[in-house]
């Protein structure tokens, strides 16, 4: 997006950091996981691509493990906490299982799935309102040929669609808000192009 005046680089820093910081807890959920002998309950099976915490409860009598996507728990006493916060980049599905010999045998073991996040914005529509709004100008996004360093680089910080849609509204630091210049649905399909385009 074209930037309003001219910014120093400590600005530039504060706002990718600002950037990437709201990017974490936006995409975030929390999810309660209740470990007993011998099972994993959830207080929901699903969420988001995203970042997710995983609260983990062991409610029963002997140590168990969480481990999802390639993140593990340490072991969890009874009648103990912890947390375990895991980066879903891509929707599908993700096995779960304790680590402790043989209890995914006796059940502790499934599935959890990671679903793409709904937009009703045209990929299409968002390159033409990328190109005219002169997005390219202030960031990187390599499938669109954009190498701008005045944002945040949009490949490495993998923005939520939610994320994309508030920035564009509302701005943030030096990036302005542009509720008065594009349309509800510009927004949204800009939102789609540049979430395709970085996932």
């Amino acid at each position: 997006m074209v930037m309003l005046g001219t910014v120093g680089a400590v600005v530039l820093a504060f706002a990718a950091q600002a950037f990437a910081a709201a990017n974490a807890t936006t995409a975030t959920k929390t999810i309660t996981v209740t470990a007993g002998d011998y099972y994993f309950k959830f207080s929901s099976k699903t969420a988001p691509v995203g970042s997710v915490l995983f609260v983990v409860k062991n409610v029963g009598k002997v140590t168990h493990t969480f481990k999802v996507n390639g993140k593990v728990t340490p072991v969890i006493k009874p009648a103990t906490t912890v947390k375990l916060l895991v980066s879903f980049p891509k929707a599908g599905s993700f096995a779960y299982l304790s680590t402790l010999t043989g209890q995914a045998a006796k059940g502790m073991k499934g599935t959890f799935a990671i679903t793409a996040p709904t937009t009703t914005g045209s990929v299409t529509a968002g390159k033409v309102v990328w190109t005219n709004t002169g997005c390219g100008a202030c960031h990187t996004m390599k499938a669109a040929g954009a190498s701008g360093a005045i944002g945040p680089n949009l490949d490495l910080k993998k923005p939520t669609v939610s994320l994309i849609v508030d920035r564009v509204t509302n701005g943030r630091n030096a990036m302005p808000a542009y509720k008065s210049q594009l349309t509800a649905t510009q927004i949204q399909d800009v939102a789609a192009y540049v979430y395709a385009s970085t996932h």
